[in-house]
């Protein structure tokens, strides 16, 4: 169970996840509205469902995002998203160690999600 200024913590770091992958995203790209509606109801969620909307966000990547084999293949944009989930993933599993900040998510190496 979170404490209260952990589950704040934790809402604020989902949002600047979005909102990340939301300004890496092609204003053309049909995922904007699922992100928009993800980060509108994250401030609503209870602090025992918030894993809830880290597991929305990937199943979105998963849909939205498809990567290709070959990285080369793989438009920037693509691989900068990826960047931002592998970091936050990591920042998530460390207990929130890894990133200097809860502003920006910082690029690690890219790899595969």
């Amino acid at each position: 169970m979170r404490t209260e200024s952990e589950s704040s913590y934790y809402r604020i770091f989902l949002k600047n996840l979005i909102d990340n992958i939301i300004k890496q995203t092609p204003d053309e790209h049909n995922s904007l509205s699922e992100l928009e509606g993800t980060r509108v109801s994250l401030f609503y969620q209870a602090p025992e469902i918030l894993d809830n909307t880290f597991l929305t966000i990937l199943n979105i990547l998963r849909i939205y995002f498809p990567l290709n084999d070959d990285d080369t293949k793989n438009p920037q944009w693509l691989k900068n998203i990826r960047t931002i989930w592998i970091t936050a993933c990591n920042e998530k599993k460390n207990g929130f160690e890894v990133g200097a900040s809860i502003d920006e998510v910082a690029a690690p190496p890219p790899l595969l999600f």
